[in-house]
């Protein structure tokens, strides 16, 4: 069973549904249809198993594309991007420090791809000897339903904006290796960016000022919920969003945000890791079209997301709620 943080009992005694410290569940439930939390249970789990096959077939796809990246990375410059809060260019590498900084890009997902599995079987095998642990409380089921919850929402605003006749700008490149790369570099540097610079490094700085033990943790996450990280799990989010306007449109806003919403909790829940390999998984969505280019492969593609939409809608309340619950027991 999780080791409970120094605020879960306090916050039981107060009769709050959620820690203040850590945003875990306080064992204090309020009623619910147990017929709707089961099926959220078999539908979580239907979701863990068949994204956790998909998000190893991405890291797969990751070493494929090598040979196609490695070459062109003699003759291209890479941007490092910094937000102002727009994206700008703060930087070019070229030849070996372009690709020492794209083997970092891959180490990165390659180390929280580890992370995220070793860190979910392991409570898995607890889960076993110990009924009172849940699968729920895995940052592999986190990632994942909030994974999918943000697909469906995304999904959702696209077909709103199509039913009154907008049609979305979305980038595109025709140059494979390009989209491998930028990808894989979002899923990465915009972690660092938006989560580990505008939430972790500030909630640090506050946990140095006020002498606080092993404040630097706070700058990889995991450390838990307050009402000072979720102000800046708040503005990194309306940040993010923000900064995708240069490339998409106006209708990436709302689910852009909501989706910062999720990886800033995934950060400061369970670490940068766990809102690296989300980010991950809706970046390589594609992986196996790219992998196996041909009309059968995108119809079972487009098949599988269409599920993993459908079953992720149900979520959609299920965090909205949750997220209302904890807000609320925060303004007590």
């Amino acid at each position: 069973m999780y080791e409970p943080c120094n605020k879960c009992s306090e916050s039981q005694t107060d009769g709050h549904t959620y820690c203040t410290g850590c945003g875990r569940p306080t064992g204090i439930t309020e009623k619910k249809d147990g017929a709707f939390a089961s099926l959220l249970r078999f539908c979580g789990i239907i979701l863990v198993m068949a994204c956790t096959a998909m998000l190893f077939f991405e890291i797969f796809t990751v070493f494929w594309g090598i040979d196609k990246i490695w070459p062109n990375l003699n003759d291209h410059s890479l941007a490092i991007i910094v937000l102002k809060p727009s994206p700008a260019a703060l930087l070019y590498l070229e030849g070996v420090l372009a690709k020492s900084y794209y083997l970092f890009l891959m180490v990165a997902a390659l180390i929280s791809f580890i992370f995220l599995i070793y860190g979910g079987f392991k409570i898995l095998k607890r889960i076993n000897r110990n009924e009172t642990e849940r699968m729920e409380d895995t940052s592999l089921y986190g990632v994942i339903t909030l994974f999918a919850a943000t697909v469906s929402l995304n999904v959702i605003c696209i077909m709103v904006v199509m039913y009154f006749d907008y049609e979305p700008a979305v980038p595109f490149t025709e140059d494979l290796w390009i989209e491998l790369y930028s990808l894989l570099n979002a899923a990465v540097w915009e972690e660092v960016l938006c989560r580990m610079f505008l939430i972790g490094l500030p909630v640090m700085l506050v946990g140095l000022a006020l002498d606080e033990r092993r404040a630097w943790r706070h700058i990889f996450g995991g450390s838990g919920l307050n009402r000072l990280s979720v102000f800046f799990i708040i503005f990194s989010a309306a940040i993010f969003s923000y900064a995708h306007l240069a490339a998409w449109d106006f209708f990436k806003l709302l689910p852009t945000f909501v989706s910062g919403l999720a990886l800033g909790y995934l950060f400061v829940r369970y670490g940068v890791h766990a809102s690296i390999m989300m980010h991950f998984l809706v970046n390589y969505m594609s992986s196996v079209s790219w992998v196996f280019d041909n009309i059968a492969t995108d119809i079972m593609l487009s098949l599988f997301l269409l599920s993993i939409t459908a079953l992720g809608a149900l979520f959609i309340p299920h965090y909205a709620l949750r997220g209302y619950k904890y807000l609320r027991t925060l303004s007590k």
